[in-house]
């Protein structure tokens, strides 16, 4: 992009050009905000193609050219995200939807869009840590919809113990999810 022109409309061969210098850009972006590492490629392939076949739309200059980009590349991760999620299964979508509603505003675990991705793959990490009957708890509270009246029955325990262990296990959650997202972001530094 001529820098001596301040804004100006992008022709095909420009926005072409502009994206192949910006490649490592894109790369980082899609990199730190994609929920799965193996889609880094489509991300990128995606993004490029939406910014081509839109250039002429594209009015740029050196200062908007990078948000521009971000905003492209977190769309595609939208829609990558959409399918996705189509696909989760139920006892995911509702063990993170509870995590989500029980996470306070001032908390690591913000409500931001950039992390539900990351959470619930941390989630999904998480839940294979657990010991077998830890899992079977929330597995059944969560994807069997049972009630705290059969988990109790199903335990042998009284209602204080179960309440209890299921609360342990949420917390343990909560940290092992906080612990993963944050091991995830140093090994993107």
């Amino acid at each position: 992009m001529d820098t001596n022109q301040e804004h100006h409309l992008l022709s095909k061969e420009e926005a072409i050009s502009v994206f192949m210098r910006q490649i490592g850009y894109v790369r980082s972006v899609a990199f730190r905000c994609t929920f799965d590492k193996s889609l880094l490629e489509d991300i990128v392939h995606d993004s490029f193609i939406y910014f081509i076949e839109r250039a002429e739309e594209w009015i740029c200059s050196e200062q908007t050219i990078r948000p521009l980009l971000r905003t492209i590349v977190k769309g595609m991760i939208g829609r990558h995200w959409d399918h996705y999620k189509k696909n989760l299964p139920d006892h995911l979508s509702k063990i993170a939807e509870y995590i989500i509603q029980n996470t306070g505003p001032d908390d690591d675990l913000s409500r931001t869009c950039d992390q539900l991705e990351e959470k619930l793959l941390a989630l999904d990490i998480c839940l294979q840590k657990l010991p077998p009957e830890s899992r079977e708890l929330i597995e059944m509270l969560y994807l069997d919809e049972k009630s705290y009246k059969a988990l109790i029955k199903k335990t042998g325990k009284s209602p204080d113990a179960v309440y209890k262990q299921i609360s342990r296990i949420r917390s343990l959650l909560h940290q092992c999810i906080k612990k993963t997202m944050m091991l995830e972001i140093s090994d993107v530094k």
